[in-house]
């Protein structure tokens, strides 16, 4: 029995080239199944034992047992045979081994055939982005162009995609499998036989046969098991072949000078999302959100989302997600032709390529959540391999797409797929893992600590991004942490980080299982976990157990105080902040500045950030109480205080009250411009919730400047952050802001809605300050609405509410609101007594914004008495406080035109009733005055 090409059953052995072929497909033979069967072949039927296999084509020495010629027949009869477990050609000699018997039919003939390019069953889905980066590189000059990527990534399915659209235009594509190839004679071999030549084809024949085909793809599949080797090659293939260009895949570059590399990444995850519904068959209705987060958790990479969907047929994508514990084991599935593919053995091929020194690396990698920068890489690997460089070991992982490397801000960032991760955790040495998380423990917290103290310095927005980009990681060391001083430190770095820029709940409950683990020790340490534990407890509502751990924590601060630990000042200082913010909420605003004062009288004189922290809260409860005067010394001591020591963030807040000030004394440009210097400041910071509250204050300058279309938008981004944020004790006064800003832009439905819901979430709060606010504008609502007595009992009830709180701003704003609706019902004595009262008040706290507005209320009242003397010079005292633009100047002419009707001046009427009405008193007032006019007319 002679010849290359043999006949089978359904189609022929071409043993010249290692292909079966059937009609139009031709399946490769790996090298080893070729051997086999020449070797099969030569012995003309004659039957080989196992042992004589071994021996003579697996080169084994004698007396070895393996099952290896087993599993490669078993492979090879899937590829030869009809039924593979009806073999016909690959036959078992019963107690002596194999023989092989071909078919009686006559072979066609075959001149040099080329190998086919194996096809895809499935859709190809997504990368066209990367499509076009690999077309334009091989139009480039570029002779060889390399696709890397982790193993499973997609580099193979890509390149045939390539080769298949060159294959289309008219070029000849020769693929060729390099997957068993590990010498450059295997090399040879696969690439002779994929050009139709004999497997012992030379170097020139290669050359002479590539350039008898123009234009040439060459597909060079899965070469890192011959990377040296075929680095060799291809610099003859290259200088002798210049028709032809080369695609290769692989993990890591070939290295070469005429080389063009291109990275590909795990799919986006809309794409991810794409692959794994298409593979597993899914229609519309499955679960989006679910969807998406199993394509997070499977890092978007192709293989691991394919074998996912393998599972599709028993398990659903929720049931997919909640067994990824086990994922090994999950993605797993065997392939049409009878194969096992599972993920863990692309991982674990990586894993043994690489030496001792890389798989500690990566073993310490590991230990990172996030990602991590490579000084963190020094910090984890340094002290585990002092001798080496770790640059040059990250390096090495990063080339074997083992690492991920991204650039940000001008450095790099590291990152590992969760499989790699996963795997690489499982594999290490238990006490080389164990001193791993040992370092990384201590690289998180003394980076946490650094961080959060740059937070009070100039450095604030790198170090807030750096507590975020971090985040992760410092979670995973307080997990990883055993009970003591460093656990509870991390929980303080991640709870107070988490209450700044993510969920408070979280941070909550990391603090509470920290101090659930010490309970009982009193330490200053403890009381600082107990604040952060409040803190949150604020942020989420718990208001009763936060004012018990502000005051639980101030007390263990002075009894470290009297301890000699000057550390406690800082505990001290900022529970007391804490605790004076909840009484002012709760309407204890007199409490709560004694509280603040107290404790700065207390405080070493020296300007510290929880110094300036307490005197921005002193700021701010002086200018809600109405002393303006004063506050304004506590927001000029706090600004050059923080310019001192370069605290940024209490410069910001020193900005933001300053323009309140400046606003409450009708100096809107310069109100306008210390706010949007704030908001400018805390956005570069990276502190969203601070630019909220400077967004919130801009509204309401536009507010004034009857802009009412600016403000709400102001208003909205406000709510929008603090929605993200979950920040539910600052959201009912931005949704009482948006409502006012909308229904004074005549949006009066949309009004009344956001209104409601201000009102619900302040009442669920128990924040009395917020809940008035609130109130005062379901009063207004009422108002424009026509109902004049529901709006008189809401005013009401928030001037007593807001009296018995300490409360005056509030309380003199409900006193106009009830002056200006009795002034509309005609309950004159009313008006005038609370607008009496409401414009002694401001004149008391040298609040211009708001004393013009009731000077002029006042002008109305006293022309609808007949006053119009006082009328006359109430009006006149307004123009010349408030400012000359804005809210006020149109009220100024509204008002004007009460005057006016009491003289019978009907110019003067209409001016005022024809004129801008800019807002929802104005509406409301103008409205009245025509009917008041109609009725004298009539």
């Amino acid at each position: 029995m002679s010849g290359d090409r043999l006949a089978l059953d359904d189609g022929v052995l071409d043993l010249r080239v290692g292909v079966v072929e059937r009609g139009d497909e031709r399946v490769r033979l790996t090298t080893r199944e070729l051997e086999l069967l020449r070797y099969l072949v030569t012995r003309d039927g004659e039957p080989a034992s196992r042992e004589q296999l071994l021996i003579d084509v697996w080169e084994y020495a004698p007396g070895v047992e393996s099952r290896t010629v087993d599993t490669t027949v078993k492979r090879l009869r899937r590829k030869l045979e009809v039924v593979a477990t009806q073999p016909t050609h690959l036959v078992s000699v019963h107690g002596v081994g194999y023989r092989f018997v071909p078919a009686a039919a006559p072979v066609p003939s075959s001149a040099e055939p080329l190998a086919a390019l194996p096809e895809d069953p499935d859709r190809f889905v997504g990368r066209a982005a990367e499509l076009a980066a690999v077309a334009a590189a091989l139009q480039s000059a570029a002779r060889l162009v390399t696709l890397r990527g982790p193993g499973g990534v997609g580099t193979s399915r890509l390149a045939r995609q390539v080769a298949r659209l060159r294959a289309d235009a008219g070029d000849a594509v020769i693929p060729v499998d390099l997957s068993c190839a590990a010498t450059v004679d295997d090399v040879r071999s696969e690439l002779g036989s994929s050009l139709g030549l004999q497997a012992s084809a030379g170097d020139q024949e290669l050359l002479e046969a590539l350039a008898a085909r123009v234009p040439a793809l060459v597909l060079l599949d899965e070469v890192d098991g011959a990377r040296d080797g075929l680095r060799r090659l291809l610099r003859s293939l290259v200088a002798g072949a210049p028709s032809a260009t080369f695609l290769a895949t692989g993990r890591q570059a070939l290295e070469l000078p005429f080389e063009a590399q291109i990275r590909l990444d795990p799919l986006p995850i809309d794409e991810a999302v794409e692959l794994f519904r298409s593979r597993a068959g899914l229609g519309a209705d499955a679960d989006p959100e679910v969807l998406e987060r199993l394509a997070r958790a499977l890092d978007g990479l192709p293989l691991a989302l394919e074998l996912a969907a393998a599972r599709a047929a028993v398990l659903t994508p929720t049931e997919i997600l909640a067994r990824l514990d086990q994922r090994f084991r999950l993605l797993a599935s065997r392939d049409r032709s009878g194969g096992r593919q599972r993920l863990v053995d692309t991982i674990r091929w990586a894993w043994e390529a690489l030496d001792d020194e890389e798989r500690a690396t990566l073993a310490a990698c590991s230990t990172f959540r996030g990602g991590f920068g490579l000084e963190a890489a020094e910090a984890v690997v340094g002290p585990l391999l002092p001798d080496a460089w770790v640059v040059d070991l990250v390096d090495a992982l990063e080339a074997r797409s083992l690492l991920h490397r991204r650039e940000r801000d001008g450095r790099s960032r590291f990152s590992l797929l969760e499989s790699v991760r996963t795997f690489a955790e499982q594999e290490a040495e238990p006490d080389l893992l164990a001193s791993a998380r040992r370092e990384h423990q201590r690289w998180a917290l003394t980076l946490g600590r650094k961080l959060e103290a740059a937070t009070d310095g100039p450095g604030v927005r790198p170090a807030i991004a750096g507590l975020v980009a971090e985040r992760a990681n410092l979670r995973a060391a307080w997990e990883r942490a055993p009970a003591g001083e460093e656990r509870a430190q991390l929980a303080g770095v991640f709870g107070r980080l988490q209450e700044r820029t993510g969920s408070a709940r979280l941070g909550l409950e990391i603090v509470e299982s920290t101090l659930a683990q010490a309970e009982g020790r009193t330490t200053l340490l403890r009381g600082d976990l107990i604040w952060t534990r409040g803190l949150l407890s604020y942020a989420v509502n718990r208001l009763d157990d936060a004012i018990e751990d502000a005051e639980q924590a101030q007390g263990i601060a002075r009894e470290a105080l009297a301890a000699g630990q000057e550390a406690g000042w800082q505990v001290l200082a900022d529970a007391a902040g804490l605790r004076s913010e909840l009484e002012a909420d709760t309407g204890s605003s007199d409490r709560a500045l004694t509280m603040v004062s107290e404790v700065l009288d207390e405080l070493p004189e020296s300007p510290t950030p929880w110094r300036l922290r307490l005197l921005m809260r002193r700021g701010l409860l002086l200018f809600h109480m109405g002393r303006l005067a004063e506050a304004d010394e506590a927001i000029q001591e706090l600004f050059v205080q923080a310019r001192d020591i370069g605290y940024l963030l209490a410069e910001g807040d020193a900005r933001r009250l300053q323009g309140s000030v400046a606003l409450r004394r009708s100096r809107l440009d310069e109100a306008w411009d210390k706010t949007t210097a704030a908001r400018q400041l805390f956005a570069d910071a990276g502190e969203p919730v601070r630019e909220a509250t400077a967004l919130q204050l801009m509204a309401v300058i536009r507010a004034f400047e009857d802009r009412f279309g600016e403000a709400a938008e102001c208003q909205r981004a406000a709510v929008a952050i603090y929605r993200r944020l979950g920040r539910q004790q600052e959201l009912p006064r931005a949704l009482g802001n948006l409502a006012r800003a909308l229904l004074h832009a005549g949006l009066e439905a949309e009004a009344k809605t956001v209104a409601e819901d201000a009102l619900a979430v302040s009442r669920s709060r128990g924040a009395l300050r917020q809940e008035l606010e609130a109130r005062t504008l379901t009063g207004t609502v009422a108002l424009v609405e026509g109902r004049l007595d529901d709006a008189l009992a809401a005013y009401r009830r928030a001037i007593d509410e807001a009296h018995e709180a300490s409360l005056p701003m509030l309380e003199a704003t409900a006193q106009e609101l009830v002056a200006i609706t009795s002034l509309v019902r005609g309950d004159l004595d009313e008006a005038k007594a609370t607008n009496d009262q409401a414009m002694e008040a401001y004149e008391r706290v040298g609040d211009l914004l708001g004393l013009s507005h009731h000077l002029a209320t006042g002008a109305a009242i006293a022309a609808r008495q007949g006053d119009l003397e006082q009328a006359d010079e109430l009006l006149a005292r307004a123009r010349t406080t408030g400012p000359d633009r804005g809210r006020p100047k149109s009220w100024f002419r509204i008002c004007g035109g009460f005057i006016a009707l009491a003289r019978g001046d009907e110019a003067g009427v209409a001016e005022a009733v024809d004129g801008p009405a800019d807002n929802a008193f104005d509406r409301v007032v103008i409205r009245r005055l025509r009917e008041l006019e109609a009725a004298r007319d009539g």
